[in-house]
């Protein structure tokens, strides 16, 4: 088989597989590949090669040959991974609720890299919104290798609950006189 999948790190796609199709070797002759193609990130490339032919005294006899190549491809594809961002809810207080944590719940990145979160979801007043993010996944040079991902993004929930509050008006009382009666008074009585 002509390709290599990324495994638990960054190793570069090289197509070292090459087999005689048809025809044979005169004996005591060994056939040399070359393969000249390599791939590391999410893509494809032909596996291009050059072959040569050495005898028993390692003269090269290439020449000697009608050769015929079939070019392999080289293919890495796509890692993916699922990243949930955390739910969180509070009593209104006047004050922004976010919640900066996240899990990868499906699917893993490669050791030498870190996942990077700009975080979008925030409330203030009441309500409910989505814990909303970007990602970016970055190598050990910091570099940007997020396109080597194909990135599902589940949110989470940020919620700002209703602060409870009761309030009690002052009393008062008098004979009738023919004025108003007002009593500017109250008084928190839970909340």
């Amino acid at each position: 088989e002509d390709k290599k999948m990324l495994e638990e790190d960054i190793k570069e796609l090289e197509g070292f597989d090459y087999e005689l199709a048809e025809g044979s070797l005169v004996p005591g002759h060994t056939l040399s590949a070359k393969m000249l193609e390599s791939l590391t990130d999410v893509g494809q490339a032909n596996n291009n090669f050059s072959v040569k032919i050495l005898d028993d005294k390692a003269n090269d006899v290439t020449h000697n040959y009608e050769i015929t190549t079939s070019v392999g491809l080289l293919t890495v594809t796509k890692r993916y991974i699922t990243i949930t961002s955390a739910s969180d809810e509070k009593t209104y207080d006047g004050e922004e609720l976010t919640k900066h944590d996240y899990e990868i719940t499906n699917g893993s990145i490669l050791t030498s890299h870190k996942v990077s979160i700009d975080w979008k979801g925030a409330i203030t007043n009441v309500g409910e919104v989505e814990n909303e993010f970007e990602v970016t996944i970055l190598d050990k040079n910091d570099v940007d290798v997020t396109h080597n991902y194909e990135i599902t993004k589940e949110f989470g929930n940020l919620k700002v609950n209703k602060k409870e509050l009761e309030i009690t008006s002052g009393s008062s009382g008098k004979e009738y006189d023919g004025t108003d009666l007002s009593c500017h008074e109250y008084e928190i009585t839970s909340g």
